[in-house]
């Protein structure tokens, strides 16, 4: 048995022990640094080498693309060319077309035109009302053009020529509102020569192809409970503070909405804010089947007559008009007491006709015009219907003014599915689902053309077949009540539209990715939505000839799947800021593979991606309609199909 170790050793064996362990430590910690740091030279060594390699690349990738974009420039310069005399072509047979018609009506495309028509119309001396509502109903078809020329002007991305055309549309909904003012006030000066016998009241009707006119006067009290506007098919019943008021009611009916211009852009949210609008504010909503104004005017003092001679007061009322609020507020009544009399105030029933192209909602909802906040909005209107057999839509309203059906903006996004398919190399059909519906339209350079609806609408036949610019036909559409034009503020979460391309990115992509429309298909890719905004992604393939025949005439068959030609093995290809790329994810894979396909690199137009293999594109393109190509990137450009699609 060893001898029993003192308290001395013990604490020496104890002492070595960890001095053997602590160096054993510093030599693993000195180990572990010697690691890390070749580590780190490795990581710091491949970082360097993966930056030369990149910068290699690049600098080849740019090489590239000089080359690319010399060897390009004559056949773009003469592509360019191609487009230039097709427009102007296609411009002077419009101007001849508006020659040969005798158009009274100044040409949209001319800010001295249109200039000098609003100086001459503005200078021109008060006319009987008839007249005047003549004049307005031409006004109205010039700021119809003037909106559809904008869209238009914006398309091929003249921003000057928008920019005066949109300035204009303000000008001109002025000047119009300020003449219906000076004939109503007119009118109504000697609306007593005119009053309906023992009455005293009066109902004047003007209705005019682009608008309508109704006037209502109470001179002596008489109680009314209906007031029916014959011609213009429009009603209003009277509560009793109205029908014993000494006021006159005017009716203005517009076929489109004249506030358009005026509507205000929401205010923005703070991040991570879901919460809808305060005080009912519509932001995303258009107006449907256009728009009444029911204003309560204030009488002139009356004329008197006197030894044979009538003697009217010269007021101001001589030249214009002055609204009053509804409910009319007491005399000597204060804004806090005008206020709780509005909120309280009685419903008027007003009905009016909707046209036949109108889509109507199954559930209509009517709003009216904020002229403070410059936006629509739907408190006080309630028991909202309307009749099919007679199109007349009613409602009850504690508000005046301007009132229309709305719909929202975003019914019919995102978009389900799409499709660019070429019928031959001078034009392609383009197939659309929406929410709601599915559109088939056929682009050529005479425009574009509306060939079918799924299901059928009626209300669409008079724009079945009808050759029309890309913003005319969308903007048509949108009358209807199918807004295939969204814009940035409509990729709400209740839309279920995702982050909106950035725009140049899709512009870009849709002036380019129409080169290839002359022999390829195009369609979306379910991981164009994942691509967030600064990238696009979609698919293409050559389009074969496949012909479906009825078996018992023998005639061409309409397939039953517009998008049966489409597959998830067609190839990919990402357009983003400075490259244009074939990649190898499919619509089939689980992942989104953004590496270039083998025997690929990126290029600068999707023309020059798919020359590598296919050597005729250059010659289908060179033989192909540059203003076909053109009106097809016009109609993607409104449509924004990479931005509101599902995929």
């Amino acid at each position: 048995m060893p001898p029993k170790k003192s308290k001395k050793q013990k604490e020496k064996e104890k002492q070595e022990e960890l001095a053997r362990l602590e160096a054993e430590r510093l030599e693993q910690e000195r180990q572990e640094q010697e690691r890390h740091e070749q580590e780190r030279r490795r990581v710091e060594e491949e970082e360097r080498l993966r930056k030369e390699d990149e910068k290699r690349l690049q600098f080849e990738f740019d090489d590239r693309l000089q080359d690319e974009e010399a060897n390009n420039e004559g056949f773009y310069s003469e592509q360019h060319a191609k487009l230039s005399s097709e427009t102007a072509a296609a411009l002077a047979q419009e101007d001849w077309t508006n020659f040969v018609a005798c158009d009274v009506l100044p040409s949209p495309y001319s800010e001295s035109e249109v200039n000098t028509y609003l100086t001459e119309w503005r200078e021109k001396p008060r006319e009987e009302l008839e007249k005047v509502m003549s004049d307005c109903s031409l006004a109205c078809e010039l700021l119809q053009r003037l909106k559809m020329q904008e869209a238009a002007s914006l398309a091929r991305g003249d921003q000057k020529q928008s920019t005066w055309q949109r300035e204009l549309q303000y000008v001109l909904r002025e000047l119009l509102l300020t003449k219906l003012d000076g004939a109503t006030a007119d009118f109504l000066l000697r609306a007593d020569e005119y009053s309906i016998g023992k009455t005293e009241q009066l109902i004047k009707c003007a209705s005019m192809p682009k608008c309508g006119f109704g006037l209502w006067v109470n001179l002596k009290n008489n109680r009314r409970k209906v007031i029916e506007w014959t011609e213009l098919r429009i009603t209003q019943e009277l509560p009793k503070s109205l029908a014993l008021a000494s006021v006159s009611i005017r009716v203005l009916h517009f076929p489109m909405d004249i506030h358009a211009p005026f509507c205000a852009p929401p205010p923005p949210k703070a991040p991570g804010d879901a919460s809808p609008p305060a005080n009912t504010t519509e932001t995303n909503v258009m107006v449907l089947g256009g728009m009444i104004m029911i204003e309560l005017l204030t009488l002139p003092p009356a004329a008197k007559k006197v030894k044979g001679w009538t003697l009217r007061p010269v007021t101001d009322l001589n030249d214009t008009v002055q609204r009053i609020e509804y409910p009319i507020p007491p005399a000597g009544a204060d804004a806090e007491a005008s206020k709780a009399a509005a909120a309280s105030a009685p419903p008027l029933k007003l009905t009016y006709p909707l046209p036949e192209y109108v889509i109507v909602p199954a559930e209509p909802s009517v709003g009216w015009w904020d002229e403070e906040s410059k936006s629509w909005k739907t408190v006080g209107v309630t028991q909202i219907s309307f009749e099919p057999e007679t199109r007349i839509l009613s409602f009850m309203s504690t508000r005046l003014g301007s009132l229309a059906m709305l719909q929202p903006t975003t019914i019919d996004f995102p978009y389900i599915n799409w499709l660019l398919s070429p019928i031959d190399r001078v034009s392609c059909k383009f197939i659309l689902q929406t929410q709601r519906y599915l559109l088939e339209m056929h682009i050529s350079a005479n425009g574009v053309q509306l060939k079918s609806t799924e299901p059928e609408l009626p209300e669409l036949a008079y724009l079945l077949d009808r050759p029309m610019l890309p913003t005319s036909l969308v903007l048509a559409l949108r009358d209807c009540g199918i807004n295939l034009c969204p814009r940035d503020i409509d990729a709400t979460p209740e839309s279920g539209a995702g982050e909106p391309k950035l725009q140049e990115i899709e512009t870009d992509a849709h002036r380019l990715l129409v080169e290839l429309l002359p022999r390829y298909s195009i369609a979306p890719s379910k991981w164009n939505r994942s691509r967030g905004a600064a990238k696009v992604i979609f698919r293409f393939k050559i389009k074969t000839e496949v012909v479906d025949l009825d078996f018992e005439t023998g005639d061409t068959a309409k397939p039953s799947n517009p998008f049966a030609e489409l597959d998830s093995t067609w190839p990919a290809m990402v357009f983003a800021r400075r490259y244009v790329c074939r990649v190898k994810a499919l619509d089939s894979d689980t992942t989104c593979d953004e590496l270039p396909l083998a025997d690929h690199s990126p290029h600068s137009t999707p023309l020059e991606s798919v020359a590598f293999d296919d050597e005729d594109i250059r010659t289908e393109l060179g033989q192909s309609s540059r203003l076909y190509l053109e009106l097809t990137a016009q109609l993607l450009n409104q449509v924004r199909v990479f931005s509101f699609s599902k995929m």
